[in-house]
C-alpha cells in the first residue's frame, strides 16, 4: 500500500506498548448523516459512512454498489469513531469495520490494513501475526513466485497483477487466524510470453499437496491442500473471513483472456483451499 501513512503499516504488528498507547484511544465524533448498524448496535457517519458506501465486492453486476455489495467488502463496524496513535505518529479518527479500518486524513478517508494490525477492540484477542505475504511456493506444480499486495478497482472486481500473484490486502495474514486469499492468471500475456502465468499448472494441484508461504520477514508458514472448488464470480463466500486460517488460491480473474488468436471463456474460478500444516 503506497497511501500516504501507510508505508510503516504493512511492515508487520507492533510490539505491546505501542498497542496499550494506540489502544488508550479517545472517543471522535463525525459529523454528517449517520446509519446505524442493528447487528452491532454501532453507527457510521459523515465521510466515514461515505467511504462505506463508496467501495463494494462487485454482485449483481449493476452500477454502483448496493449496501449488500459494501457489507460483502467491508463489513459492519466494530468500533464508534475514536481518536487512535497510527503508525506514522499522528493521531487520527478511525473506525474499526470487520473487514477494513477508516481512517481521517486530512486528503480524505483512507483504508489501514487490518491484516498488519492487532485490533484494540474490546473482547478480541490480540494475536501474533506473520507480515505480509511475500513469496509462494507449491513443489509440486513447480511454482515459486512473487506475491505483490492488491486490493479491488472502482468496480469493485479484484485487481490482478499480471506476473505475480496477487494478496487480497484486505483478506488475512499468515498465522492470523483468518482467510489468506491469493489469486493470479493461468495464462501468459501476449505482450510477456515468456514469462509464465503463476497459476498456469494450479489445476493439476491435488488434495493434499503442500503450499508454502513466507513472509516479508522471511518466516516460512505451510498449508495443505483440502478442498477444490469451481466457482463463478459472483461465489464471492470463498475471499471472505471464514472464522479460522485457510488459505484460499483463486485462478483467475478476468472473464475472457486470448489463446493463439481465439477468445476462451474464462467465467469460472478454481478455488483451491488449503488448511495450516499440522
Amino acid at each position: 500500500d503506497d497511501r500516504p501513512g501507510h508505508a510503516a503499516d504493512a511492515a508487520g504488528c507492533r510490539d505491546a506498548a505501542d498497542l496499550r498507547r494506540r489502544s488508550a484511544s479517545a472517543p471522535a465524533q463525525v459529523e454528517g448523516a449517520c446509519r446505524v448498524f442493528p447487528e452491532t448496535g454501532l453507527t457510521a457517519c459523515g465521510a466515514i459512512l461515505d467511504a462505506w458506501h463508496a467501495g463494494g465486492l462487485e454482485l449483481d453486476g449493476a452500477p454502483g454498489f448496493s449496501e449488500a455489495e459494501n457489507l460483502a467488502l467491508f463489513g459492519l463496524p466494530l468500533s464508534p469513531p475514536r481518536v487512535e496513535l497510527l503508525s506514522d505518529g499522528r493521531r487520527y479518527t478511525v473506525q474499526w469495520f470487520e473487514r477494513a479500518r477508516f481512517e481521517i486524513h486530512p486528503e480524505g478517508v483512507l483504508l489501514g490494513l487490518l491484516g498488519s494490525e492487532r485490533s484494540p477492540i474490546a473482547g478480541i484477542p490480540l494475536i501474533e501475526t506473520g507480515g505480509v505475504p511475500a513469496r509462494i511456493g507449491i513443489s509440486a506444480i513447480g511454482l515459486d513466485a512473487r506475491i505483490t499486495a492488491v486490493g479491488v478497482d472502482d468496480r469493485g472486481e479484484p485487481i490482478v497483477p499480471n506476473h505475480d500473484v496477487g494478496w487480497f490486502d484486505q483478506s488475512g495474514l499468515p498465522g492470523a487466524g483468518e482467510n489468506i486469499v491469493l489469486w493470479g492468471h493461468v495464462l501468459r500475456f501476449t505482450e510477456a510470453p515468456n514469462i509464465p502465468a503463476p497459476f498456469a499448472a494450479m489445476d493439476q494441484l491435488g488434495i493434499g499437496a503442500t503450499v508454502s508461504l513466507v513472509d516479508q520477514y522471511g518466516t516460512e508458514y505451510r498449508y495443505r491442500v483440502i478442498r477444490r472448488v469451481i466457482a463463478t464470480p459472483d461465489q464471492v463466500q470463498y475471499i471472505l473471513p471464514q472464522g479460522r486460517e485457510l488459505l484460499t488460491l483463486v485462478s483467475c480473474y478476468g472473464e475472457q483472456v486470448i489463446v493463439g488468436n481465439e477468445v476462451v471463456d474464462m467465467s469460472n474460478r478454481l478455488i483451491t483451499i488449503a488448511e495450516p500444516a499440522r
